[in-house]
């Protein structure tokens, strides 16, 4: 189910066929959807087709015709069961193997600048989307459905492979000089997002300046309103913190920072925080002055 009177409708779009809009202004860190699946499948498993073809069997006619209504990436004009799922499944949570077919969310079309977020919130087992910005009244909602520091054409791949579309988002249409810096920073995203992990245990000092200019290059790059990104750093600098603060005081000064920093991003891209394995630390920390 969604959230009462939403704040959204769904519009037949020029260039991607179906896509959500905003009814009314939709504001940072407001709740838009929050939907159960129709039905879930298990990726690993053999047969796919027949998992996805006897799930459907015991859908409602109601949500047959729900399912049936969805884009088929793959076979466009001749649509299958196999396809629409393909297209439309999420993974319900991060390292998941089980996906839902999700028939409002799945209608949000695919933009390199997202203005949304959409998790899957394991204790109440719903897909929920969250605005990133402030979203007008008529702007379509858009989410992105790849990893945001690969460069422009990697990101392009990625979608023509995956999706059988090409992006032409406003960032993919920039023009070549400002797309070659795009990707030198993108590129250099991706390199410290690597070397946090890399430098967490060996030199964590080390680890959490390369946090600290992740935030800056996402700020360049102007992706610093991407909660989700600044909540994952912040949340692995504050892991590190944790871990060594005892060995190291000079880290209690600005761990506090972090804290609130992870508190405030997850609260903004899905509504909580509460998978988060120290949430009582962040709790604590956030607290503390």
């Amino acid at each position: 189910m969604s959230v009462p009177d939403p704040s959204y409708y769904i519009q037949k779009t020029a260039y991607k066929g179906f896509g959500l809009f905003a009814k009314r202004k939709i504001f940072r860190g407001e709740l838009i959807i929050s939907e159960q699946p129709l039905f879930t499948y298990d990726r690993d498993k053999n047969y796919l087709t027949h998992q996805i073809e006897e799930k459907i069997k015991i859908l409602s006619i109601e949500d047959k015709s729900l399912f049936n209504s969805l884009f088929d990436c793959y076979l466009p004009k001749s649509p299958t069961p196999i396809g629409i799922a393909e297209t439309n499944s999420l993974p319900l949570g991060s390292f998941s193997n089980i996906y839902g077919i999700f028939p409002t969310i799945s209608r949000i079309n695919h933009s390199c600048v997202p203005n949304v977020y959409h998790s899957w919130n394991c204790f109440k087992k719903f897909e929920t989307v969250y605005a990133l910005k402030d979203i007008e009244k008529n702007e379509e909602i858009v989410t992105s459905y790849i990893d945001l520091y690969a460069d422009r054409d990697t990101r392009k791949n990625q979608l023509k492979k995956s999706f059988r579309f090409i992006c032409c988002c406003q960032i993919c249409k920039n023009d070549s000089s400002n797309i070659k810096k795009s990707d030198i920073r993108r590129k250099v995203l991706n390199q410290l997002d690597q070397e946090i992990a890399l430098f967490a245990f060996k030199n964590p000092e080390k680890a959490i300046i390369k946090g600290e200019q992740l935030l800056k290059y996402l700020k360049d790059e102007d992706m610093y309103y991407l909660a989700n990104y600044v909540g994952r750093i912040a949340y692995d600098v504050f892991q590190i913190m944790l871990t060594n603060i005892k060995t190291n005081k000079k880290l209690s000064a600005t761990i506090d920072i972090w804290a609130r920093l992870v508190i405030e991003n997850f609260l903004i891209c899905s509504g909580n925080y509460d998978d988060c394995n120290l949430k009582d630390h962040l709790e604590i920390f956030a607290n503390k002055f």
